[in-house]
């Protein structure tokens, strides 16, 4: 019998998507590849990073910030993007491919507005324009140019796109509210867990059984300090002590600005990298000896420390802002709060949970059941082959 030939696609990302590390988007991009090609499609990457940024966008990157203090990102530039889109459309073309599959980081989609292939054009991305120049830094400081280029290239992608995946019901809203799209063209699929997990349901079991009952350990992992609520995270420690909760926490991925002082139950570990052997199971033995991951971030399209902690049976606790609560479902994997008094309402729901153990190891079963049901890659890239089988017909 002659064997079917494998659906052909242009995988095309700014990034490269190389490895789970430097991808430029917490690994996802790295995931996102994977996950296709583990569905059975033959991939092929386009890359079109730049080993500097070009010379004119970095020119007006310096003036803008000089005299108007205002953000402009150098690929935010038609010059840019058009040059881009000719150099991405030759790369596809010699490809030939069945279709053209983008991760939605910037600037990985915008070149599009300026590239005609014939065949279909998906995106999965976590968040549209309007998201990111209204809830985060630096998108909400960007010059009117920066903006309007955006803005006008994005439009221009999303109407060129067979279909539109986003990772949260939070921008699905948004591209069907601020940019006019059918609800037939836009789709919700989670994103999943960029940390590889060889535990069954037997080992996570056994992690949140042998968790300590004299120490509640937490976890908190974000590269930005301040914009991840480093400092809500210390609190949250310090008031347990306070209360009589013996607690540890250990902050991966950042650096406290100087002069913040942090007690001696609180360790600091600047960065994992979890492409090496060693600081992969570094990293894992922290997941699986949590208690509760505390992600206070300030904004969040979606989140996937949430995936990778509940991964390991870990429930989270964070602010209620952005695609946080399509990622964590209430009393399910964990917990979402307003931001008033939330430091008050973190410690509250812990010590609830710490002095229930039966309660809190249901939970924890809960969040890894989360996982396996819907914040994991494989059941993500079932839905994603379904709907481009679909779109390809």
């Amino acid at each position: 019998m002659k064997k079917k030939n494998l659906i052909k696609i242009a995988y095309v990302t700014y990034f490269g998507a190389l490895s789970a590390q430097y991808d430029g988007w917490s690994g996802t991009s790295y995931y996102i590849s994977e996950v296709l090609k583990n569905q059975g499609f033959e991939i092929s990457k386009i890359s079109f990073a730049d080993k500097k940024p070009p010379f004119v966008g970095r020119q007006k990157q310096a003036f803008y910030k000089r005299f108007y203090k205002k953000e402009f990102l150098p690929y935010f530039d038609f010059a840019f993007l058009k040059r881009k889109a000719k150099l991405i459309e030759k790369e596809i073309r010699d490809i030939s491919p069945d279709l053209v599959f983008v991760p939605g980081y910037l600037p990985s989609h915008l070149p599009f507005a300026f590239i005609d292939y014939p065949k279909p054009l998906v995106l999965w991305s976590d968040a549209t324009f309007h998201l990111l120049t209204k809830y985060l830094p630096p998108y909400t400081d960007l010059v009117r140019e920066a903006q309007t280029t955006w803005l006008d290239a994005e439009k221009i992608v999303y109407q060129k796109s067979r279909a539109l995946i986003f990772s949260t019901g939070w921008s699905v809203r948004s591209a069907i509210d601020d940019f006019g799209l059918s609800p037939e063209k836009v789709f919700e699929i989670p994103f999943g867990a960029n940390i590889p997990n060889q535990y069954g349901p037997t080992e996570i079991q056994q992690f949140i059984l042998n968790r300590q009952v004299d120490v509640c350990n937490l976890l908190f992992i974000g590269r930005n300090w301040i914009g991840k609520g480093g400092d809500v995270a210390v609190a949250v420690a310090s008031q347990l002590n306070e209360r009589g909760i013996k607690t540890k926490l250990t902050m991966v991925g950042s650096i406290p600005p100087k002069n913040t002082y942090l007690p001696d139950y609180i360790q600091i570990i600047p960065l994992i990298n979890k492409d090496t052997p060693d600081g992969l199971l570094r990293l894992q033995s922290l997941l699986a000896q949590a208690h509760f991951l505390v992600h206070p971030t300030l904004i969040d399209c979606s989140p996937i420390v949430i995936c990778e902690a509940n991964s390991f049976g870990v429930p989270c606790l964070a602010r209620k802002v952005g695609g946080v609560p399509w990622v964590i479902h209430s009393g399910k994997n964990g917990e979402v709060f307003e931001d008033e008094r939330i430091v008050d309402e973190f410690c509250k729901y812990i010590e609830t949970y710490w002095h229930n153990r039966k309660s809190y190891q249901e939970l924890a079963l809960s969040s890894y059941e989360e996982y396996c049901s819907r914040l994991n890659w494989h059941s993500s890239g079932e839905a994603v082959k379904n709907l481009l089988l679909a779109r390809l017909q």
